[in-house]
């Protein structure tokens, strides 16, 4: 298996856009002025770019410290997996997990979501954007990736004490990556309950 900074480095895996994911821009039409955001797998920083337009202050995080992400004074950047960070308690107004779970395994994900419940504060958000088939990919890419369905997010949501207030299925061609592949997607937005 490759590591994603073998993958980044050697170009197999780009990110074509600086344009947010639909769901970050949908949650901040639903939250538009909030203190503190955490974006898992901030990938290029695209969602943290634009989410640092309404917030504070924006924590990123990902396992590939790539050159190209620029932080602005909004921004701060932490190089670990998601499963090693400190979310906090009470800490978030929004969290992102955008086109990341597909790449954690059951029991990576059910570590996340409880992190993430505990780190949303009260009234918070956290706006999920996955690829049912385990990830959009060349033939030729060798990564862990995973499939969940929907039934057993919604277990691991009731486990966590999360509850969705939107879910949009979709299947499209992806435009963020150099090849096209329909894919099987799902955004999702939640809160936590009291």
């Amino acid at each position: 298996m490759e590591t994603w900074e073998e993958i980044y480095k050697n170009k197999k895996f780009e990110i074509n856009t600086k344009e947010p994911s639909k769901i970050v821009k949908k949650i901040f039409k639903i939250k538009p002025k909030v203190e503190r955001v955490l974006d898992l797998g901030c990938g290029n920083g695209r969602n943290a770019i634009y989410a640092s337009k309404f917030s504070a202050k924006v924590d990123c995080v990902d396992i590939v410290n790539l050159e190209a992400r620029k932080s602005n004074k909004k921004i701060t950047f932490k190089k670990t997996k998601v499963t090693k960070f400190e979310y906090g308690k009470n800490k978030y107004d929004i969290i992102l997990i955008i086109r990341l779970i597909q790449y954690l395994s059951s029991k990576e994900l059910r570590k996340t979501l409880k992190r993430s419940s505990k780190a949303l504060k009260p009234k918070g958000l956290i706006a999920i954007s996955y690829t049912k088939s385990g990830g959009i990919f060349k033939k030729d890419l060798k990564i862990n990736k995973f499939s969940h369905s929907l039934k057993n997010l919604k277990k691991i949501f009731k486990e966590n004490n999360l509850k969705i207030i939107k879910i949009h299925k979709g299947n499209k061609y992806t435009s963020h990556v150099s090849y096209k592949i329909p894919v099987k997607t799902y955004q999702i937005i939640l809160t936590k309950l009291k």
